[in-house]
């Protein structure tokens, strides 16, 4: 029976450590489209039940022209979100001044790390990108269709970022999104609880007589 616990142990903290629990909401494809006021605009998404712990994301990105080297300011921001799924209150937010394009392809997933950010199973992620010094992100979005892993529940912009005025445009304008969290500790214990019911199960099962 030890062993069995100890092998259970051992597979989920290598799940844990190895990703397999990790990404739980992407969206392959599309980019964001900077509108002309330089709005925010955000996805709202679903991660799944029960409380995660934020550690990346990433959102892709298009700089127009692989020949454009300049710079941009980009600041990426998570959200809690209402009954109405609009973005609330701020959970984390990181701003990179004057963030070269020069090395990078003409689509590209730029990523943040976020420092363990508890959330619950619905979130805003908004990417405001101002003062470009290129041609930048100058196609429309392309609609990614649905995720591989996660779910998509709306899309959001606020022309004003100085004001907390967001509304939801229609659904197919999101756009490419990567999310990596992990389940909080608690539901890894239901885990192994789990896994060494099964075990105990199979022993009796078993068992002679």
């Amino acid at each position: 029976m030890k062993s069995h616990l100890c092998g259970a142990a051992i597979l989920t903290l290598f799940m844990i450590n190895s990703g397999w629990a990790a990404i739980v909401y992407d969206t392959p494809d599309g980019f964001v489209s900077q509108t002309s006021s330089e709005a925010e605009i955000g996805n709202v998404i679903e991660l799944g039940p029960g409380p995660r712990s934020l550690t990346k994301a990433e959102v892709l990105l298009s700089k127009g022209s692989l020949s454009n080297t300049g710079t941009i300011d980009i600041r990426f921001s998570l959200f809690s979100v209402d009954e109405n799924d609009i973005p609330d209150s701020l959970l984390f937010s990181r701003f990179d001044d004057d963030f070269s394009v020069a090395t990078v392809d003409s689509t590209y997933w730029y990523s943040m790390d976020i420092p363990n950010v508890e959330v619950s199973n619905r979130i805003a992620l908004a990417i405001h990108i101002t003062d470009q010094q290129t041609t930048f992100l100058s196609n429309s979005i392309i609609s990614p269709g649905d995720p591989t892993i996660g779910s998509y529940v709306q899309f959001v912009q606020r022309n004003n970022p100085s004001t907390n005025f967001w509304f939801s445009l229609p659904v197919g304008n999101n756009f490419g999104l990567r999310v990596t969290a992990v389940p909080e500790p608690n539901q890894f214990a239901f885990c192994l609880l789990g896994v060494a019911g099964c075990c105990c199960r199979r022993k009796r099962t078993l068992s002679p007589g």
